[in-house]
């Protein structure tokens, strides 16, 4: 069953690559994540084989179940894209 987790209030992500050569793959393998604290006092940090992901963040909370389309549009959360600009 899926599983979404729904940071909100999100102030900064960072992302950094930790594999160049597998970055076009459609999938990475899980190898942990710490929560860190919420209120924007300690960022989430998601790791795979390929790359880090960091987020300070407000609140935080998880979602399961069949319909998880329903319940992501309940959360009313803005999603922000972030582009690198190549230099």
């Amino acid at each position: 069953m899926p599983y979404v987790l729904a940071f909100k209030d999100c102030r900064d992500i960072g992302w950094t690559v930790r594999d160049e050569e597998e970055v076009g793959e459609l999938e990475a393998e899980f190898l942990g994540i710490s929560l860190g604290e919420p209120e924007h006092r300690k960022p989430a940090v998601i790791t795979t084989d390929i790359f880090e992901i960091s987020i300070l963040y407000g609140s935080f909370s998880i979602h399961k179940g069949e319909d998880l389309n329903l319940e992501i549009a309940e959360l009313e959360t803005e999603v922000l894209v972030s582009q690198a600009t190549a230099v």
